[in-house]
């Protein structure tokens, strides 16, 4: 149980969306963001426990792009894999109680990706500043 929600985890880290994406080439073939969410609710996984995952997820891809390791495309399959999930995830959120959970940590989330392109954006603008 634990390896399927931190395959969502990786999945959305490295931007696998489905199992027809062609990226990243190493997971070609394999599972993606859809079908192991999709897996891991019918394995009665709770959809906190996936969402905190894709957070982890997000939380990685943001540093990974802090240290320069990816870029931008990356952060783009990262969010596109993210919204695969959140998509399975959306009904499970219409109660009030889980409506709060998933308010509460979608600011997280996309605080994550505003730092990460804020941070990009003024590298590319001091870069523009020192030439």
């Amino acid at each position: 149980m634990n390896e399927l929600i931190e395959k969502i985890s990786q999945c959305v880290e490295r931007g696998k969306v489905n199992k027809s994406s062609p990226y990243p080439n190493d997971m070609r073939g394999m599972d993606g963001a859809d079908e192991s969410t999709r897996q891991a609710l019918e394995a009665a996984i709770k959809p906190d426990a996936i969402l905190q995952m894709c957070n982890d997820g997000m939380q990685c891809i943001g540093a990974r792009f802090s240290r320069n390791e990816v870029f931008i495309p990356e952060l783009l399959m990262a969010a596109k894999a993210m919204h695969a999930v959140i998509v399975h995830l959306e009904p499970f959120f219409k109660t009030k109680r889980r409506e709060n959970l998933f308010l509460a940590l979608l600011p997280a989330i996309y605080m994550t990706l505003e730092r990460i392109l804020l941070g990009w954006l003024l590298k590319g603008m001091v870069g523009k500043l020192l030439t």
